[in-house]
């Protein structure tokens, strides 16, 4: 667990030292993107405001930095500034040992001109921490912050430390949807020396100039770090950036430019996280991905059921809930999380890792999976929502299907409708009876926007008569600035008649419908909304439902900087196994892992390695993914017990003839009695190489709890694993366990005792294991009494 406890100490108490003049530790937040891959969402809602799992962006970086010890916080606000300075405001994030004060320029066009602007404020003082909105973190940055203040006072033309940690290429690129990066570093010190981005499918080959090597023992190339988007900056950054006029983006501009020139010798540095969790949200399949990871709680503390939004603060003495709906979040089995005031139908199935936000109702039937409800949500009846990302105030109606989709606030889905892979509804956009939005749509009650320069990299919104002119939902209507600049940049509004239609059609009143509006009517049916499309060219590969990995390999083989016979991971790679929904989609890193313990130990099978090799290869395993033997060990006993079942869908073709082709009817006596001796058999082969992973009795309770899981088809269980094969013999599963020492009896007890709280519906299998558990306490109560006997004998 991430250790923040300087971070807060310093936020709460402040460190004031009456005797010295310290400058407070700063940072700039920039709360525009200064992107256009969320559009047409960016344009009625600052990407900052937008929630993720349910709490705005923003909040999350502000939670961040508060943690991290920063005392004065500069948001630049851009596009929508008077949205986030009234959510700011709402929120009172601003204490005395917390500032958060705005800067607001709504005629900038980069971060560039952003931090000029910054720096003619004269606000920042000394080292400060810049950062983006779409950052969530939990890292403990002092490590960084003291070595970059250690390096300042040695060499003042240090002026950057850039922030990374390691991850895959597969993984940035499959399940980020970001680019590939190449940086050369001088491995004694970690400056940087270059820094290359490369394409959608990798990183691409790097010319190192003979100055780069002159001098230096050895220079480290690097592909396999992830840019966190958090940077500890000089005061002479933004001098830089005020001088150079040249520097709009903040990497391929200032960072590539402060490198090549270097008879000016300011130096850029790099530091390596060990630990913690930090990505920034750049594209929809980003967005995907960070949603998971706190949903799976990479972000501790940041996660739904600590309530950091809502009740005491660790850092502020008063509550920050102005604003926000006062309800508790809890955690249930499965990753599910749940407001107090929920309203789940009985017969509806909610998860695995699901979050469903206060007074939100599901109905009868209805079944939610890998899904974010915001607030006060609407679920009919019968309907099936997979990998779905719902905003507040949401409508869908009876039997209606929606997979891998993103629908932002007032949506109405109208029963019978079924929203494919991949659409975007924007705010207010309504789907009419019955009708199918295909695949990677994306819609909105505003008409589409010219791109302003073909690029990604442009505003959130927009200039003045770039909408289309069209008579209605054009920008007729847009928010006044305080600024003196008012006027050369617009924020774009639905029209009152594209307003009035939407809400005809969501209410399906066509006496309320005061002007007819022309929607595209082959998208919406008897709804409404215009299609919106970007010009990345390339709209399905950062969806939030990433294509199919055949696709995704053939967008790399066009790219010839992809590296020759880079390992893919692919869930749909398997032959007669089913391979729809999430299977092909790259899953989480917990899946991945997975996945990697599975057939490490079934290649050990195939080959007939011997204990001592297999603990070899594991132990490989362990060390590269950073974890223990007690977490190969879960997965290792999970893939033994499916031996004896149809192949999981995750594994490779090659190890699909090792399992069974189908699942064992287990009606009769004879029939379990089969199946658990071939079991025994299998135990006793492996059983050592258990115990000798098992190392402590917190080890063997964990490896019961996955038990559950794969029992229950939860978590990485869910995708065809044929786990509810087991319950049947899960009683003599556990015996069986026992008898192989591989569980001992302290390890059962500690299970029940820790599932003794728990819901009814989360103790279905230890009730079916109680008759073992019964016996178990008995014998150990009968040995105290033994000893008690014998103590007294002497």
């Amino acid at each position: 667990e991430v250790n923040f406890a300087d971070g807060w100490r310093a936020a709460k108490m402040g460190r004031r030292d009456a005797s010295s003049a310290r400058t407070p530790l700063q940072a700039v937040l920039m709360a525009d993107s200064f992107a256009q891959k969320l559009r047409p969402l960016t344009l009625e809602r600052p990407k900052a405001l937008l929630p993720i799992a349910d709490a705005p962006m923003l909040d999350y970086a502000l939670e961040w930095l508060a943690m991290a010890g920063v005392e004065e916080v500069y948001v630049f606000c851009c596009a929508h500034a008077k949205q986030i300075e009234r959510h700011l405001e709402e929120r009172k994030w601003s204490t005395p040992s917390f500032q958060v004060k705005t800067v607001v320029s709504t005629s900038c066009l980069s971060v560039g001109e952003a931090l000029r602007t910054v720096d003619q404020r004269n606000v920042i003082r000394g080292d400060f921490i810049l950062l983006s909105s779409d950052v969530v973190s939990n890292v403990n940055i002092q490590g960084a912050l003291q070595a970059h203040k250690k390096r300042r006072e040695a060499d003042k033309l240090a002026i950057m430390t850039m922030v990374t940690r390691k991850v895959s290429d597969r993984h940035r690129r499959h399940r980020l949807g970001c680019h590939g990066l190449t940086m050369a570093l001088d491995p004694e010190d970690g400056r940087l020396l270059a820094y290359q981005e490369g394409t959608a499918s990798g990183a691409q080959a790097m010319r190192l100039y003979p100055s780069i090597t002159q001098g230096r023992k050895c220079v480290e190339v690097c592909t396999d770090l992830l840019d966190c988007q958090i940077n500890i900056c000089a005061p002479e950054v933004l001098m830089l950036f005020t001088d150079n006029f040249d520097y709009q983006q903040l990497r391929r501009d200032f960072v590539c430019g402060v490198l090549s020139e270097e008879e000016l010798g300011n130096k850029i540095y790099v530091h390596q996280l060990k630990r913690g969790y930090a990505t920034q949200v750049q594209n929809l399949r980003t967005y995907d991905a960070v949603s998971r990871d706190i949903i799976e709680r990479w972000t501790h503390p940041l996660v739904p059921d600590s309530n950091w939004l809502l009740s005491q603060s660790m850092l502020f003495s008063q509550k920050k809930t102005n604003g926000i709906e006062d309800t508790v979040v809890k955690m249930f089995r499965g990753n599910v999380y749940k407001a107090e005031t929920v309203k789940v139908d009985h017969s509806a199935k909610v998860g695995p890792s699901c979050y469903i936000g206060s007074r939100s109702n599901v109905g009868a039937g209805t079944t939610i999976a890998h899904s974010v409800i915001g607030k006060n949500c609407k679920i009919g009846g019968n309907c099936h929502l997979e990998g779905c990302y719902l905003f507040e105030n949401c409508t869908v109606g009876d039997n209606v299907t929606i997979l891998r989709s993103l629908l932002a606030g007032n949506v109405t889905v109208h029963a019978g409708a079924t929203v494919q892979p991949g659409c975007v509804l924007s705010f207010g956009v309504v789907i009419g009876k019955n009708h199918t939005v295909p695949s990677y749509t994306r819609l909105s009650l505003l008409q589409p926007v010219e791109p302003e320069g073909g690029s990604e990299d442009e505003l959130e919104y927009t200039r003045k008569g770039s909408c289309a002119t069209l008579s209605v939902g054009s920008a007729s209507e847009s928010d006044g600035w305080d600024e003196e600049d008012t006027g050369e940049l617009a924020e774009l509004k639905p029209s009152s008649a594209a307003m009035n239609a939407a809400h005809a059609a969501a209410l399906k009143d066509p006496s309320s419908l005061k002007e007819e509006v022309e929607w595209d009517v082959s998208l919406v049916g008897q709804g409404a909304g215009w299609k919106w499309e970007l010009p990345t060219g390339a709209e399905e590969l950062y969806s939030i439902a990433p294509p199919p990995m055949t696709e995704l390999e053939d967008a790399s083989e066009e790219d010839d900087s992809v590296a020759d016979g880079e390992e893919m991971f692919d869930l749909a790679d398997t032959e007669g196994v089913a391979t729809d929904g999430f299977e092909q989609s790259v899953d989480d890193l917990e899946l991945f892992f997975r996945k990697e313990v599975t057939e490490t130990f079934l290649r050990c099978v195939k080959e007939k390695f011997d204990q001592t090799n297999a603990v070899i290869e594991l132990n490989a395993l362990k060390i590269a993914e950073d974890r223990t033997f007690a977490d190969c060990a879960r997965y290792v006993l999970i893939t033994i017990l499916q031996l004896n079942l149809p192949a999981p869908s995750i594994i490779s073709q090659q190890y699909v003839p090792l399992f069974q082709e189908n699942p064992p009817p287990l009606t009769s006596l004879a029939e379990k009695t089969s199946f658990l001796a071939s079991l025994k058999k299998r135990l006793e082969e492996w059983g050592p190489l258990l115990c000798r992973f098992l190392k402590s009795l917190d080890d063997q309770v964990e490896v019961l709890l996955t038990l559950e899981e794969f029992c229950g088809e939860e978590g990485v269980f869910s995708n065809g694993d044929h786990g509810k094969t087991y319950i049947p013999v899960f009683l003599l599963l556990l015996q069986l366990l026992y008898q192989q020492d591989i569980i001992s009896e302290e390890a059962f007890l500690d299970w029940a005792r820790e599932k003794e709280n728990a819901e009814e519906e989360e103790k279905v299998l230890l009730n079916l294991a109680m008759p073992f558990i019964q016996w178990l306490e008995m014998a150990e109560s009968e040995e105290e009494e033994e000893e008690d006997e014998e103590d007294e004998d002497e």
